[in-house]
């Protein structure tokens, strides 16, 4: 009897852990709130515009909600205004996403370990591997949404395929939870619930189980696509208000 006993509370537990795996297995919708860090310069004007722009983009992103889809193949994050007005705004609005999210839409693929962002005014997609990022996990932990999430630290290992602001990022993330987060770099065995990177912070504040979530592989034309060395040089060549080159010709 006892070793009856024993093995039907294997097979519980056995049944457990793949009725709550398969729980998450289709897909999530996680809600994040964002808002800007203002990044210091020892140059006081640039310091005076940086102040101006992190409190205009903290005016209007608890009105944005910063959604991620993830099934742990497929990692999609896009926005939503919560107001109609926001939407109308566009400039403001544009250049909250753009700081937040760098770019209008980012979709992740967590079996090539690539990530592509749309940008807001350009026509290329810029892609980041994800490999160029290496996170270490430490014990310390705390509570998101009630699931418990480790901290985790990392730093861009070649830092000419990333911005600068992108450099160094903290992650709490919950091993519970299928893979994701509102990065490129989702490579936590887990679920981010909160980034801090030197510019922004993004915490989530709902998670919703998403029965038959559908998210496609990117397919783009390799044409369309630039690393992030090409897509820097391609937008400052296109950048409408950068200076221009002097023609030593004329």
């Amino acid at each position: 009897p006892i070793k009856l006993n024993m093995k039907k509370k294997i097979m519980f537990l056995s049944f457990i852990f793949i009725w709550s795996s398969g729980l998450y297995s289709q897909g999530l919708k996680i809600t994040y709130k964002a808002s800007a860090i203002h990044v210091r310069n020892s140059n006081p004007k640039t310091d005076k515009v940086t102040s101006k722009i992190a409190s205009w983009v903290n005016s209007i992103t608890p009105r944005i909600n910063f959604i991620v889809e993830t099934n742990g193949e497929i990692n999609k994050l896009y926005y939503e205004p919560t107001l109609e007005s926001d939407r109308e705004n566009g400039n403001l609005l544009d250049l909250a996403i753009s700081i937040v999210m760098n770019g209008q839409e980012m979709i992740g693929d967590l079996t090539e370990n690539k990530a592509y962002f749309q940008p807001i005014s350009f026509d290329k997609i810029k892609r980041i591997s994800m490999d160029n990022f290496k996170w270490s996990i430490s014990k310390e932990f705390k509570y998101i949404l009630g699931y418990k999430c480790y901290k985790a630290t990392g730093k861009v290992i070649d830092q000419n395929e990333e911005s600068r602001l992108n450099y160094k990022m903290t992650a709490w993330f919950c091993p519970e939870l299928i893979q994701g987060g509102p990065t490129a770099y989702t490579t936590l065995p887990g679920l981010i619930l909160e980034i801090k990177t030197l510019k922004t912070i993004l915490t989530a504040n709902k998670i919703e189980e998403r029965k038959g979530l559908k998210l496609h592989h990117p397919e783009y034309d390799e044409s369309e696509v630039l690393s992030y060395k090409e897509w820097r040089e391609y937008f400052a060549a296109n950048n409408p208000i950068a200076p221009k080159k002097k023609n030593n010709n004329q």
